[in-house]
């Protein structure tokens, strides 16, 4: 068996051995090790590190990573696994999901990042991480660790996956691109996983003249914090006391050019105040504001589902899908393609 089959080779070694007593989920440690499972596929992921452990599991599949988060210089562990890292410009996508949302990532991989699509004669390789936390559930910590082992895209933190640590998560991201690779992706799209990414419009502004130094997606200017204690979104006068937040980028989706990760984890990883739950207005509001990192709208961006076919063939991302939509609006796309190519084919030669 190998590890992510999908973009991990074998012949890649882990430089780093590591253990549970590293900070790697204790839960999956143990699931891993002792825990049997319902198919004879993930009986056999278990079998083969049953007598090594996590440690052999690590050294063959990735690497036990650390990042550092404010105030107090805290530092929690991840999972990452082994990546083809280009020689040549790059751009790395990252897809927030809840650790238990296999059927989206499922849908993810299906639809903008199956690999046809993504690495078929274009100028800069995208490659696609999913980035998760621990579900601190023994059920869904065990399909996970078969996910990591059969897909090879899953990065996994030791911190409990919920909302509100989705900014966790994102300085989490920002350390996987800041570090994973020798040389640093010229892109890094951050993305939600109900999203659906047109990675023909993304190159497109790859490939056009942009900002070396911004955030791109949905801007919101103005945007007032809420002080009502029952939204998910509440924030308090000790952890904002502002009346107005700073231009940010909303959260289900944004474009880093440059070094701008790297310097945003910098920033988050030496600041002495304290982490906001509310992590686009963290990230791309707050640290941006610090390092004077612009924030730029881009056009095609869209917060809702698209109503058109126009909308859809024309946007760069669409928000708030299920999995059974980004199917079907991938499978509609792929088929008219088809069908302008051979129309193209039959004007070219209409014998």
């Amino acid at each position: 068996m190998s590890c992510g089959v999908r973009f991990v080779s074998r012949r890649m070694k882990s430089k780093h051995l590591s253990s549970c007593g590293l900070g790697f989920l204790a839960t999956v440690c143990v699931l891993l090790v002792y825990t049997g499972v319902s198919s004879n596929a993930r009986s056999n992921v278990v079998d083969e590190y049953r007598q090594t452990g996590i440690a052999a599991y690590i050294a063959e599949c990735g690497t036990l990573q650390t990042f550092t988060v404010p105030p107090h210089e805290q530092q929690f562990s991840y999972f990452l696994p082994q990546l083809q890292c280009p020689d040549r410009p790059w751009i790395l996508a990252l897809v927030i999901s809840s650790a238990g949302d296999m059927q989206c990532r499922s849908a993810v991989r299906a639809t903008w990042a199956a690999p046809p699509q993504v690495d078929a004669n274009v100028s800069e390789p995208l490659r696609v991480l999913h980035l998760i936390a621990d579900a601190r559930n023994a059920t869904a910590d065990n399909e996970i660790m078969f996910e990591s082992y059969t897909q090879g895209d899953v990065v996994q933190g030791n911190f409990a996956d919920s909302y509100r640590n989705l900014t966790l998560k994102s300085i989490m991201g920002l350390h996987v691109a800041s570090s994973a690779c020798p040389r640093r992706p010229s892109l890094v799209v951050k993305i939600d996983c109900d999203t659906l990414l047109n990675v023909e419009k993304l190159l497109e502004f790859a490939n056009g003249e942009r900002d070396e130094d911004a955030i791109y997606g949905f801007l919101l200017d103005k945007d007032r914090p809420i002080r009502r204690p029952s939204s998910k979104n509440y924030v308090t006068r000790s952890e904002y006391d502002g009346d107005v937040y700073p231009p940010f980028i909303a959260g289900f989706f944004y474009v880093m050019t440059g070094d701008v990760p790297a310097r945003l984890y910098a920033e988050a990883a030496s600041s002495k105040r304290q982490l906001l739950h509310l992590e686009d207005v963290f990230v791309t509001g707050l640290l941006a504001e610090r390092v004077g990192v612009r924030r730029r709208h881009l056009a095609g961006v869209m917060r809702r589902k698209p109503a058109t076919w126009d909308e859809m063939n024309s946007a760069v991302a669409m928000h708030s899908l299920t999995p059974r939509e980004m199917t079907g609006i991938h499978k509609k796309k792929t088929k008219l393609r088809r069908q302008e190519k051979r129309h193209r084919e039959h004007m070219r030669d209409p014998k």
